[in-house]
């Protein structure tokens, strides 16, 4: 509950001050429900090594990249995006492909890329983009989004067996 006066005591005209205390034109009260909007992402296919695979459906050795896109409310975002893969694959790299043009503020740039680790069979990478500013447009689109890579390969290993699901 926010109190105020809207004119100083000193100058204000009879029924003219609005505060608690004015009977003719009283507080105005009311409530209302706001949406907080939450970032979005997606995770699709983008690129396999070798034709002769379709979909997820992947050979012992082939390099499938990944692209995630995260879209983001036209709000400020501490914005950090961690990439998880299944057991069988190892990191070759990851890296940032798009900053919407309503962004600001990232503490990382197109083709930047991230450190992954394969050394402790980390199965995750981060992108720290620190806190963006989605600038109000109105309009949800690529302006919107963060679009980040990840490149890895299939091993070949006990866990990957003709048939396994990963």
């Amino acid at each position: 509950h926010a109190a105020y006066t809207s004119v100083p005591a000193s100058s204000a005209l009879s029924g003219r001050v609005r505060n608690a205390t004015n009977t003719v034109h009283p507080w105005a009260t009311g409530s209302d429900t706001i949406a907080v909007l939450q970032p979005t992402i997606s995770m699709r296919l983008a690129a396999s090594s070798l034709s002769a695979t379709t979909n997820l459906d992947v050979a012992i050795g082939e390099e499938m990249t990944f692209h995630a896109v995260v879209m983001l409310p036209e709000s400020v975002t501490n914005v950090s995006i961690q990439v998880a893969l299944p057991l069988g694959y190892v990191w070759l790299n990851a890296s940032v492909v798009a900053i919407g043009a309503q962004l600001s503020g990232a503490a990382l740039a197109v083709g930047e890329a991230v450190p992954v680790d394969n050394s402790s069979n980390s199965l995750t990478t981060t992108f720290s983009f620190g806190e963006i500013t989605n600038n109000p447009d109105n309009t949800v689109d690529g302006g919107d989004q963060i679009i980040v890579q990840v490149t890895a390969q299939l091993v070949d290993n006990t866990t990957n067996s003709n048939g396994a699901v990963l």
